[in-house]
């Protein structure tokens, strides 16, 4: 019996260093090929322009400002220029993502595997053949809400994108200024992470009847995450906003998400909770695809090279 749990504690030892070596490879390459977009996204949910004035405004006008929003400083500079402005806090932002990624995509199998140790005959229960996607989407969920434990990191992130980081950032003792938003980044991480997850298990099951996920392969992980990704970043945008415009604002100057909802609905209308939408599904929705699929497929052979160790 000692041995048997020592080959146990062992083996899911290993799949949980498969797992976030799977994940760092993933986050590593989302950064580097997918962050300006993510910049562009976020400078656009940033911005309270109403854009009621240039209705009747020139094309080139529209640019102009378009181009002002998306790219501050470096607007109607060379288009190398614009693109290097993208690149906010590269070093920070490789920190705050690949530390965000290893903890969504190791952290979620771990509490997964402990609801279905746990609660399984309440889940079957509950749910049926359905039981299995059921845990995923709240082990999803789980794993969200814990993480607002990386929200400084990401309202720096945030920051630093919006060129609100060149300000001085608070000190040790005043580190509760980079929590603010924190009810809507929870909103935010446990509807996206539970969506993620269990549109991701359901499209496993609905498309190619797989009961073990662990045996998709590379096209299987790609187009459940695929519609996974796209179903959870829409459903998730209003709280996304709210939360950008938040950390994005001055830390002299803070906003809540009561004034910031009130200036949407009064001012800019219900669409603005979906600002920032379109950059984000045509390549946030492949850089979530890329690195869930990347993470999913490299995992069984991160582990398989681990157990011959």
């Amino acid at each position: 019996m000692p041995e048997q749990h020592a080959a146990a504690a062992s083996s899911s030892s290993k799949e949980s260093m498969a797992r976030v070596l799977g994940s760092i490879a993933g986050g590593l390459l989302e950064l580097l090929l997918f962050h300006p977009v993510d910049t562009i996204a976020k400078r656009l949910m940033a911005s309270n322009q109403t854009y009621s004035g240039l209705k009747n405004a020139s094309l080139q006008d529209k640019l102009n400002l378009l181009d002002s929003v998306m790219f501050h400083e470096s607007a109607g500079k060379a288009w190398s220029a614009r693109y290097k402005s993208l690149y906010p806090g590269l070093g920070f932002a490789m920190f705050y993502k690949v530390t965000q990624r290893c903890y969504q995509f190791a952290g979620q199998p771990l509490v997964r595997n402990w609801l279905d140790r746990k609660y399984k005959r309440n889940f079957d229960e509950a749910f049926g053949k359905r039981s299995l996607i059921a845990q995923h989407a709240v082990a999803g969920a789980i794993t969200g809400t814990g993480e607002v434990m990386l929200l400084p990191l990401d309202a720096v992130k945030v920051k630093r994108q919006t060129d609100r980081g060149k300000s001085s950032l608070p000190g040790l003792g005043s580190l509760h200024q980079l929590y603010r938003g924190s009810f809507w980044a929870i909103m935010r991480n446990a509807t996206g992470a539970s969506s993620l997850f269990g549109f991701a298990a359901l499209g496993k099951e609905l498309f190619f009847g797989l009961s073990d996920y662990r045996q998709a392969t590379l096209y299987q992980n790609f187009v459940s995450s695929l519609v996974a990704s796209v179903l959870s970043i829409t459903i998730v945008s209003p709280f996304d906003v709210v939360k950008t415009r938040i950390q994005a604002a001055p830390l002299d100057r803070p906003q809540t998400g009561r004034a910031i909802l009130h200036h949407i609905v009064v001012k800019e209308g219900f669409w603005a909770f979906f600002r920032g939408l379109t950059p984000k599904l045509i390549v946030a929705a492949p850089k979530i695809t890329f690195t869930f699929t990347v993470a999913q497929t490299i995992y069984p052979s991160i582990l398989q090279w681990l157990e011959k160790q």
